[in-house]
């Protein structure tokens, strides 16, 4: 295959901060008097803020507006800086995209302020092209229009025809469930990059369990030497007009 683009997940992939995330979602449900149990927690990795305020909302009783949700976990979030660190191994794969002069971006389900405080920790902040964030789509993983606005935008950006250039050109590197499989309904070549070894995912063209295993992958994918991914065929509406970043 072709590599055109390669586009981020940020909280879990680029950086590590899903421990931290979940400790929010628990710290905040704490809060307001509810008790979330590991089941739950584990079902909350790599998902939206919206989304778990709504099954939070219609199966445990919060009571607070999706705003204040928010504001809650901002201020948990903010108030651990130290937990945010860049995850091992993500660094040196997005720089080997770099030395082949792939263009990169970040797309997040991360509300903006969040995505950008992590972004920030990452290391690799100066050079990404661009981030989408839950504030800049109306949509958040698992749903595709997350990945489909973030190849609209790379194409917008760099003067590609966005309904010619091939979703399966663009690699979307993921460490959850929801994330790997919007990719994959975008059309999208997904490497899964789990937090925790044995996960699986159907829609993981490729799986790696350590940085060495990424770094090795990237390293075949960008020389034309892996095996070509297989597709999956959805039916999705087309992609609203998307966010279109200061270039």
């Amino acid at each position: 295959m072709t590599i055109k683009a390669v586009l981020w997940d940020v909280d879990g992939t680029l950086v590590d901060t899903e421990p931290l995330h979940l400790a929010k979602f628990a710290g905040v449900a704490k809060n307001n008097g509810i008790t979330l149990d590991d089941d739950e927690l584990e079902a909350m990795r790599g998902v939206a803020d919206k989304a778990v305020w709504k099954y939070l909302k219609a199966y445990k009783g919060l009571k607070i507006s999706l705003d204040d949700f928010y504001d809650e976990c901002y201020d948990y979030y903010m108030a651990h800086p130290e937990e945010i660190v860049p995850r091992d191994g993500a660094k040196d794969a997005f720089d080997h995209f770099a030395s082949q002069d792939i263009p990169q971006a970040a797309v997040s389900s991360g509300i903006r302020i969040a995505v950008d405080h992590s972004l920030s920790q990452s290391g690799v902040d100066d050079q990404m092209l661009f981030s989408l964030s839950a504030d800049d789509v109306g949509e958040t993983k698992p749903h595709p229009l997350p990945y489909m606005s973030g190849k609209a935008v790379m194409c917008y950006g760099l003067d590609w025809d966005n309904d010619a250039t091939d979703p399966a050109d663009f690699v979307a590197v993921e460490d959850s469930p929801a994330g790997v499989m919007a990719a994959k309904l975008a059309g999208m070549t997904t490497i899964f990059w789990p937090q925790h070894a044995g996960k699986t995912s159907k829609y993981a063209d490729y799986t790696v369990e350590t940085p060495e295993e990424l770094m090795e992958l990237v390293k075949s994918l960008t020389a034309g030497d892996a095996k070509p991914a297989q597709k999956v065929e959805e039916k999705r509406d087309p992609p609203r007009k998307p966010y279109r970043p200061k270039w």
